[in-house]
């Protein structure tokens, strides 16, 4: 949270160990630096996404039975975790932090071939239109989702969500993922 909230370069160790009410030195010890700590937190947020979609590709689901079930998780977990986000928007994406960058993408990319792997899977079964561009698919969705992140407000405000009204967050995400399945359907079945 004090990466999204002062950016990396701007918190140090010191007030990461005053924020989780630990030893500056345990820091140290389990993480080494700063960089290997934001790195874990990547490892175990994109990992969880990681986890999840091979449960999801061993289970015993149509091809879009899978990628509706691999949407309504990323959907969750990037809503339930938008500090996250924010970590990743201004430190990974910044031209400062390369390392990070590559670091995020090769964990992204992991993801991307498990989603790949289930679409080939099923244009193999016949459940998916042959010769469509799928690999544009999962940046499309992760854009998306991102947009509606960064942008909460103003896509409430285009949607006219009253952002005030609880029972409407919940009914903004059941729209977001249900057009995103829909747009999937469309796109990938026969």
């Amino acid at each position: 949270m004090l990466f999204a909230q002062k950016g990396f370069n701007a918190t140090s160790t010191r007030d990461i160990a005053s924020k989780a009410d630990v030893n500056l030195g345990l820091i140290a010890y389990y993480f080494g630096t700063k960089k290997k700590l934001l790195q874990d937190i990547l490892q175990r947020k994109i990992g969880f996404y990681k986890d999840s979609f091979i449960v999801i590709e061993n289970m015993n689901l149509s091809t879009i039975e899978k990628l509706n079930a691999m949407i309504d998780v990323y959907i969750n977990h990037m809503f339930e975790n938008r500090h996250f986000h924010l970590i990743v928007n201004t430190e990974v994406h910044s031209a400062k932090s390369n390392e990070h960058k590559t670091h995020f993408n090769n964990l992204i990319y992991e993801n991307a071939q498990i989603f790949h792997r289930i679409i080939e899977n099923g244009i193999k079964k016949n459940e998916i239109r042959k010769g469509i561009s799928y690999k544009y698919i999962m940046p499309s969705i992760i854009g998306i989702v991102s947009i509606h992140i960064q942008s909460e407000q103003l896509m409430k405000k285009c949607l006219d969500i009253d952002e005030k009204n609880k029972k409407a967050d919940n009914l903004y995400l059941e729209n977001l993922r249900s057009y995103l399945k829909e747009l999937l359907k469309t796109y990938l079945e026969k």
